[in-house]
């Protein structure tokens, strides 16, 4: 997010520049799934804002994250990327999630870890249990992840991916290659090519925070048979580090500590 020292936040009194800044950061405005610019694709926040309850939210995931209160901002280039307007409806809807690479939930779950074994300090009511999770990646600009479709699992859907990688040149005269596209089956059926490995410069603990939070809210709906053997044990290392970011009590007594030493200062 902006608090990393390097993504710009987007006012809402420039929003209509959104797409501008995004697109400086990462492949010319090229959906994420489809690697497309073919509809313009919409710019997509990884955790989406929820106006009615955000700032009890944010303090959550501020917490969590180990970082100042009032410091996380739903709307930064951190935080957004591209994606077909297609593939944004379906990944509002829960349709589909990305899943971080197996080290990098190894190396989220080394984080949370550590922090159950330091001690709360009383005397410290403004600091959080928890360290600032921008040190777990450190120095690292881009990450991949894997599709992981939820609600389509019972459904004859396909991807449709653009086969060219965009090289990130802007030189005059420059003209992207006919397109041609490879289909991928949702349902990763036997047999079936599985979805290739996608890349972004959204951090892994964004992308936690929306599947893990997608996860518990279709808990009732997905059916784990669905999910490819590969994969089942990282969805289940999802569910449990999701878990601090669902602690109400500490964030809320945390919020509240951190409000009153603000008025005081």
């Amino acid at each position: 997010m902006s608090h990393s020292g390097q993504a710009a936040v987007i006012p809402s009194a420039v929003r209509y520049e959104l797409a501008e800044v995004l697109s400086i950061r990462q492949t010319e405005g090229r959906c994420l799934i489809t690697n497309d610019t073919e509809p313009k694709p919409n710019t997509v926040q990884m955790v989406p804002t929820d106006t009615e309850v955000k700032r009890r939210r944010a303090s959550r995931i501020e917490y969590a994250l180990g970082i100042p209160y009032g410091s996380f901002y739903f709307v930064s280039t951190s935080n957004l990327f591209f994606l077909s307007p297609n593939m944004h409806k379906a990944f509002n809807s829960g349709g589909w999630v990305l899943l971080p690479a197996t080290e990098d939930l190894q190396a989220m779950n080394r984080h949370f870890d550590a922090a159950q074994q330091r001690k709360y300090d009383e005397a410290k009511p403004t600091e959080s249990h928890f360290t600032d999770y921008k040190e777990v990646f450190k120095g690292r600009h881009e990450f991949t992840y894997r599709l992981l479709p939820q609600a389509w699992f019972d459904r004859n859907f396909q991807i449709h991916r653009r086969n060219d990688e965009h090289d990130g040149s802007t030189e005059a005269g420059y003209s992207a290659p006919a397109a041609e596209y490879t289909s991928y089956d949702v349902r990763l059926k036997a047999g079936v090519a599985r979805f290739p490995e996608l890349r972004s410069h959204v951090n892994p603990f964004m992308v936690l925070i929306r599947t893990g939070e997608t996860l518990d809210k279709a808990r009732l709906e997905y059916r784990v048979e669905y999910v490819p053997l590969d994969m089942r044990a990282d969805v289940d290392l999802v569910e449990k580090l999701y878990k601090p970011f669902k602690v109400e009590d500490l964030a809320k007594q945390w919020a509240k500590a951190s409000r009153r030493a603000a008025d005081v200062a």
